[in-house]
């Protein structure tokens, strides 16, 4: 082997050794919202595909989620950083009804933490991880000014916030956030999809506006607003995929990792479990008692009354590992993003009953591509529950377009995590990823929605239109006056 040959080998070993010192020593920081739920699965879930790979990974939680850092294998993965909450467990859940005041009320206790804060810094983190849903990891990534990426729990954003970003948006198919409403759509539903995004751009400043006071008090880049802020995510990762989600346009920073909790059939981490006000519990007993079925129903707190033979009750199941059980033949739920997915991976028809947020959105996506049924809780009645339970395990419809779509998600090169793993690696690698992001985000609203350039063409269509108009005037004032002459010479 020539001399030449080994300099190239050797030089090509050099860069490769160098590539990987780099990906190796990252210190990644996860800034999001509650420590249990969907939020904290899709978070972990790239950020254990992260720690495989080499880097540190530190988790920011509320003491209210310290159990986290006890975790076993949380514990093996990742440090945890634990600021005190001013709520307790109580007033923690009552605020989750107004999220935005619970939002607000954690950024306050993390941002009023010196001690914590100086720690963060001197961490020195070279990427940042955040929950779009909560407008805080924004503030507490602008204050340790580092490069931070968007991670978004739900399938999708609401219009305000995918128009500061700039992703394209149009109501005419793209459905707004909290409607429920299909991707094709009548002329009413067009009609209020408009309405409910003009109001919630309207509306985008007003819940900005607590946020703006925090950058002001505590001096973080008070020069650049907080909807600016919003702005500056070097990356999305949206939690979609279009074998469930409607197809729409997507900016070249937007990565769609949807899905990103799916895996085979195996024991999962403990899934958060609500409480069922009993009138609904008994519902459901009377409704699964129908059933020729056997049902395994996950559920917290005491039932009132008995439960039918078939039924067995549940605090915690191992859900991805019943999904994947052959013999499971639908799955009743309320739509949260994870367990649709992972109910996808495993192609079980949905019977959907949501209860809150974008759970509607998502049953309008089931009940689109007919991998399932939506039905309001709110009026279901025990004999109407179980007779669309009987359908969508019965009617063969719903299983073959569950087989089609799952194959469909199925049929990707790379897991959703290790997608999100390989960007966030790419963001590391080329010290941001500013190529990618749009123009658009430089320009003021009016430059984006041309307002400039509409006004510019109509004042001069205007002048151009008045133009001909005065020459117009003139030519006939002129003919009409050589026409009089002409006839004065004739008499």
């Amino acid at each position: 082997m020539s001399t030449h040959v080994l300099h190239l080998i050797s030089l090509s070993s050099l860069v490769l050794i160098i590539a990987i010192s780099v990906t190796k020593s990252a210190r990644i920081l996860i800034l999001q919202g509650p420590g249990e739920g969907s939020h904290y699965f899709t978070a972990t879930a790239i950020g254990e595909v992260l720690v495989k790979r080499g880097h540190q990974v530190t988790i920011l939680l509320s003491d209210l989620y310290a159990y986290r850092a006890n975790a076993t294998k949380d514990a093996q993965l990742y440090n945890f950083e634990l600021y005190q909450s001013s709520m307790t467990a109580e007033t923690r859940d009552e605020l989750y009804t107004a999220m935005n005041r619970a939002a607000f009320k954690k950024c306050e206790n993390i941002l009023k933490d010196v001690t914590l804060l100086s720690k963060l810094t001197m961490i020195d983190f070279d990427l940042i991880l955040v929950d779009m849903i909560f407008n805080c990891p924004v503030l507490v990534a602008q204050y340790l000014d580092k490069p931070f990426v968007y991670f978004v729990a739900s399938s999708m954003v609401p219009h305000p916030f995918s128009f500061r970003n700039r992703l394209p948006i149009n109501p005419a198919y793209i459905p707004e956030m909290l409607t429920g409403f299909d991707h094709r759509m009548p002329f009413m539903n067009r009609l209020k999809n408009t309405i409910n995004t003009g109001i919630g751009m309207m509306l985008c400043n007003l819940v900005l506006d607590p946020y703006e006071q925090i950058k002001k008090v505590y001096k973080i880049k008070p020069e650049v607003s907080m909807y600016d802020a919003l702005g500056e995510g070097e990356l999305w990762f949206l939690h979609t995929n279009f074998a469930l989600d409607f197809p729409r346009p997507l900016m070249p920073n937007v990565i769609p990792v949807g899905g990103l909790t799916t895996k085979p059939a195996q024991p999962l981490n403990d899934t958060y479990v609500m409480s069922m006000d009993n009138d609904v519990a008994s519902m459901f007993a009377k409704a699964f008692r129908a059933l020729p079925q056997k049902v395994i129903w996950k559920l917290g707190g005491n039932l009132a009354q008995e439960l039918p033979d078939n039924v067995k009750v549940m605090e915690w199941i191992p859900q991805n590992d019943i999904l994947g059980h052959k013999k499971v033949k639908a799955f009743v739920m309320h739509c949260g993003i994870n367990g649709v997915y992972e109910a996808l991976y495993h192609a079980v028809p949905l019977v959907c009953l949501p209860l809150f947020g974008d759970q509607f959105d998502i049953a309008a996506r089931v009940a689109s591509k007919e991998i399932g049924i939506q039905l309001d809780v709110s009026t279901l009645e025990s004999s109407v529950l179980a007779t669309h339970i009987r359908d969508v395990i019965e009617d063969q419809r719903f299983k073959d377009n569950m087989n089609k779509f799952s194959y469909i998600f199925r049929d990707a090169q790379q897991h959703p995590a290790e997608v999100g793993a390989d960007w966030m690696e790419y963001v590391l690698r080329h010290g941001g990823a500013r190529h990618l992001r749009s123009a658009a985000l430089d320009l003021d609203t009016y430059q984006y929605l041309l307002i400039d350039v509409l006004i510019t063409v109509c004042i001069g269509s205007i002048i151009v239109l008045f133009i001909l108009i005065t020459l117009c005037k003139f030519c006939l004032r002129k003919c009409m006056s050589s026409c009089a002459g002409s006839k004065s010479k004739r008499d």
